[in-house]
């Protein structure tokens, strides 16, 4: 089946990597802590320098990429 056969005008289809919890697994040493907020920090301040607000930034909307910490893949089930 081609993509083109089961879309619609107007819908979109879009494929994400599988990010996950920040909390999950938990820091080990203070220093990733304050790695991982130094970096949420960079973050924002990239979005701002592109004049983007994200308007709802808070801890419950931060996801990281497992691939550092899961590099054979992570299994989501």
């Amino acid at each position: 089946m081609q993509i083109e056969e089961w879309t619609h005008a107007f819908e979109l289809i879009l494929v994400e990597p599988l990010y996950r919890s920040w909390k999950e697994p938990p820091f080990v040493m203070v220093a990733e802590g304050f790695s991982f907020i130094l970096q949420a920090l960079k973050g924002l301040e990239y979005m701002h320098a592109h004049n983007v607000a994200h308007g709802d930034a808070h801890m419950g909307n931060l996801l990281m990429d497992p691939k550092p910490i899961f590099p054979d893949s992570f299994h989501g089930a």
